[in-house]
């Protein structure tokens, strides 16, 4: 089994990022925009970013990742603020 890489993600790492949120809309799993410019300011530059971690095989592909923000109030997710 390959080693898998976590690692917290910086913005050189929107065009992966970006990668996975295609493949999630082209599963019909997402509706949002999937292009690094959407990965930049929702996921590596976003003011509210408390972190976001990427996971990658020995390669360094992007093979998924996770971010974590504050909830302000009136979050689309229905969220407590905090």
């Amino acid at each position: 089994m390959d080693k898998l890489i976590i690692r917290d993600a910086t913005t050189n790492d929107v065009e992966g990022i970006s990668a996975i949120l295609q493949d999630l809309a082209v599963a019909e799993k997402r509706r949002k925009d999937s292009d690094a410019r959407f990965a930049l300011a929702h996921y590596t530059a976003h003011p509210d970013q408390l972190c976001c971690n990427l996971a990658l095989d020995a390669q360094g592909q992007v093979l998924g990742f996770q971010a974590v923000k504050h909830t302000i109030e009136g979050n689309p997710y229905g969220a407590p603020e905090g």
